[in-house]
């Protein structure tokens, strides 16, 4: 296991990116509003985002003060499509499972913050199609991100 990770990626815009997701039809038109629950697809832009993740060794030896924890994490590929998920949001939920049961959680424990883009008039949104059982019940938590505040 490694004591220091640099962790992070980029996402540049370009017509090809931009003229496949308009093709999709899941683009909206208005400026962006990620918590909004009237938002009526999402908006493509260019960014990039890295976290360090330290051990508890380097935590202590350091004195550093984290803002978060990594209790659990998980991946999975439910396969249904290159570009949807699956209509019951089986993969989604599995990885959501698979990583509270790492973490030694319960899910009325947990906290999300969702910043999905996803919706589609007439459609379900990803977060409905993932929202099982386990996650109806932490909805109650749910908080934004100390940035976002």
């Amino acid at each position: 296991m490694l004591d220091i990770v640099v962790a992070g990626g980029t996402d540049a815009l370009s017509k090809f990116t931009l003229n496949g997701f308009n093709s999709l039809m899941i683009l909206d038109r208005s400026p962006c509003r990620p918590f909004d629950a009237n938002r009526n697809g999402l908006n493509l832009g260019e960014g990039a985002g890295f976290l360090v993740l330290v051990s508890d060794q380097v935590k202590n030896t350091e004195h550093l003060h984290p803002y978060t924890y990594v209790n659990g994490f998980s991946n999975t590929n439910d396969a249904y499509h290159q570009t949807a998920s699956s209509p019951d949001g089986r993969g989604s939920f599995g990885a959501m499972q698979k990583a509270l049961t790492m973490s030694g959680l319960h899910p009325e424990e947990g906290r999300q913050a969702d910043a999905e883009g996803r919706r589609r008039v007439g459609h379900r949104t990803v977060d409905e199609r993932e929202r099982g059982p386990e996650t109806r019940s932490a909805r109650r938590n749910r908080y934004l991100p100390r940035t976002l505040r």
